[in-house]
């Protein structure tokens, strides 16, 4: 549904508010469209502060796009392996500003959020994916992608919908290959999908969780938990429900611009063409390798610098395909026809589109819109070509959307108006029924007391009578002589007209009493009729809640058994994570004891050599002072044998000098 929220709508409706707003008690709201100033001087008229609004881009500068990828924030695919995008060579331009539209659908929580560029493949330039009224998914809040640079071009980092309690994004290493080959059991019903098993990050290291069979919770989509890419690292994802594809609000068309941005007069932008949400758009979505996006529009048979697009549908083809969207309407039935389900009946819709070329969707809302009105004008307004070319027409304008959504709303009232007045009218039929079925049980309760009262009148009577034929037999006694004496034709007459009156009193009291009896038969009849009829009720009521009971403890009863089997399977994947950890500890400790080992080898061996090491040391030292010594010993034999003649060579020597002095001497003294 649609809600205006339309601010001032005309210039009398301004000025009568800011009069009554002009008083120097009220404060300014900053951000308003009318700001009240105070005077600077004396005067009894307000001053207006009138804030300028840049204009808003018009809508011949835009190109209305009936192709491109869908908004993230509001669905996107699933990858069981966190990748990268591919490098865009261009740069993308500046973010533009985007303002939300006047309206927007009914929800518990609609938060509008903006639009980002992106890249488009079939023009190999930067498109406008215009933002989107969003009900946001219970306890989730949405953090947006962004442009990252990098060597030689930029890449896109894709947003995601995180806990709302998180505060800081955890950024961990790159899990490995998903191991997840789809369910090894059957399914326990056809109420159930699949969920793939993912990585679990948990002591430094990565340990694989199984997957298993989920309950289809009615109007929820089971969004699994996944790893997404990033420059900084993977940041993991937890599963969470989120609502059905038309439920999550007002998805708007992308735009290209017709110019450079620099050379458009305004700079803000409001979407105004949003897309038509029902089940016969899924019919045109597509998915891309190594992309969480999803696609829409004329993909068929369609490949683009080596880049191919599959088909939605066809990823229903397998179950290690999955998909959050198919798991949850594989399990519906279609509308249209009860005997598929709304993927097969996509899937006819499909065949048909990729068969007929002619019926396919526009690359444009300006063409889309021509093509229509042509065929409209061939063909008719109805019939088969027709509805194929309406379902391929899923582009609105905003008049479109409020008509459409001012006769669903009326539609919906009047549904609640006859849900209302049957609930109504179901009251007052329940109403009726038992006050009617009082009123049966009080005539019986009086009927039964009136029949008991004339019974006890009955036995009464009898007993008076009784007492009279008694006293009436004791004066016929007394009085026999005079019975003799009457005529016998008297006395025949009287008793005759006596046991008649008495015969017509008793015909008269065993009609009225049969009358009654058939009376009180046919109300306990009715009774009876009305009391087997609400027994059946009940009966049905009671099957009817008792198989609605065993439904729920069969629930109840799968749900325990899969909690049970993924605590087992928990549990095991824990042991055996134990074990291997186990394995691995031990495998540790030996590593290290053996590398101890080889260590202490290694430092005996060390010790060995250098002992060895210095044993030789030692050895050639003390080879080389006996070699000293020896030579010593060389050295000093011939210095020994030369000592006597040195010393006769002294002595001789002191003998000639002791005689040449005392020559002197005698010289000395003789002159």
């Amino acid at each position: 549904m649609i809600k205006m929220m339309t601010v001032f709508p005309n210039i009398a409706t301004v000025l009568t508010l800011a009069i009554l707003l002009a008083s120097p008690g009220i404060a300014q709201e900053p951000g308003s469209i009318l700001q009240l100033t105070a005077p600077r001087e004396t005067s009894f008229e307000p001053q207006w502060a009138i804030p300028e609004v840049p204009g808003e881009i018009a809508t011949e500068d835009l190109n209305v796009l009936t192709r491109g990828p869908l908004h993230e924030a509001f669905a996107a695919a699933h990858q069981p392996n966190p990748q990268s995008s591919s490098l865009v060579l261009k740069k993308p331009p500046a973010p533009i500003d985007e303002i939300s539209p006047e309206y927007k659908p009914d929800g518990n929580n609609v938060q509008w959020i903006s639009g980002y560029w992106a890249w488009d493949d079939a023009q190999a330039d930067f498109i406008w994916i215009s933002g989107i009224w969003r009900d946001v998914p219970p306890k989730r809040k949405w953090m947006p992608g962004y442009w990252n640079a990098e060597a030689g071009g930029h890449r896109w980092v894709s947003g995601f919908w995180a806990e709302e309690i998180q505060q800081e994004v955890g950024y961990l290493p790159q899990p490995p290959a998903s191991l997840d080959q789809g369910p090894s059991i059957a399914a326990p019903s056809e109420e159930h999908f699949y969920v793939p098993g993912n990585w679990e990050f948990q002591d430094n290291t990565y340990r694989w969780l199984a997957g298993y069979w989920q309950p289809v919770e009615q109007n929820w989509i089971w969004v699994p938990s996944k790893y997404a890419w990033t420059p900084s690292g993977c940041v993991y994802l937890s599963g969470y429900w989120d609502y059905e594809f038309e439920s999550r609000g007002t998805c708007f068309a992308p735009v290209q611009f017709r110019q450079p941005l620099n050379q458009v007069s305004n700079d803000r932008y409001r979407p105004s063409y949003a897309i038509d949400l029902n089940i016969d758009f899924m019919t045109h979505l597509f998915v891309r390798p190594q992309c969480g996006h999803y696609f829409y529009g004329d993909w068929y048979s369609s490949n683009f610098n080596n880049v191919s697009y599959r088909p939605w549908v066809s990823c229903a083809s397998h179950l290690r395909n999955y998909d959050p969207l198919l798991s949850y309407y594989r399990c519906q039935r279609s509308s249209y026809d009860s005997r598929y389900n709304v993927v097969q009946y996509l899937s006819f819709q499909h065949n048909f589109y990729n068969n007929n070329r002619d019926y396919r969707p526009r690359p444009t809302y300006s063409a889309q819109r021509e093509y229509t009105a042509r065929t409209q004008l061939t063909y008719g307004s109805r019939g088969y070509t027709n509805d194929f070319i309406r379902k391929s027409s899923y582009v609105r304008t905003y008049d479109d959307l409020r008509k459409r959504d001012e006769q669903r709303r009326k539609q919906t009232a009047q549904a609640n108006l006859r849900i209302d007045q049957q609930r109504k009218n179901a009251t007052q039929y329940r109403k009726a029924a038992e006050a009617e079925q009082r009123n049966n049980r009080r005539q019986i309760e009086q009927l039964a007391k009136l029949q008991r009262k004339r019974q006890e009148e009955d036995r009464t009577r009898q007993a008076a009578a009784s007492a009279q034929r008694i006293a009436k037999s004791r004066d016929s006694s007394r009085s026999s002589q005079f019975v003799k004496r009457q005529a016998p034709t008297q006395i025949r007459s009287q008793s005759q007209a006596s046991s008649q009156v008495e015969r017509l009193r008793r015909a008269q009291q065993d009609q009225k009493q049969r009358a009654l009896q058939i009376n009180v038969r046919r109300v306990q009849e009715d009774a009876v009729r009305r009391s087997k009829q609400e027994q059946s009720q009940r009966v049905l009521q009671d099957k009817a809640r008792r198989a609605e009971q065993d439904r729920s403890r069969r629930q109840a009863a799968q749900r325990a058994d899969q909690q049970a089997k993924q605590q087992q399977a928990q549990r095991d994947a824990v042991r055996k994570t134990q074990q291997m950890a186990q394995q691995k500890a031990q495998q540790d400790q030996d590593r290290r004891s053996r590398q101890a080992a080889a260590d202490r080898v290694r430092q005996d061996q060390a010790r060995q050599a250098a002992q060895q090491k210095a044993q030789q040391d030692r050895s050639r030292q003390q080879a080389d002072q006996r070699a000293r010594q020896q030579q010593a010993q060389r050295d000093a034999a011939p210095k020994t044998q030369q000592q006597p003649l040195q010393r006769a060579k002294s002595s001789k020597q002191r003998s000639t000098q002791q005689s040449r002095s005392s020559r002197l001497r005698s010289r000395s003294s003789k002159k």
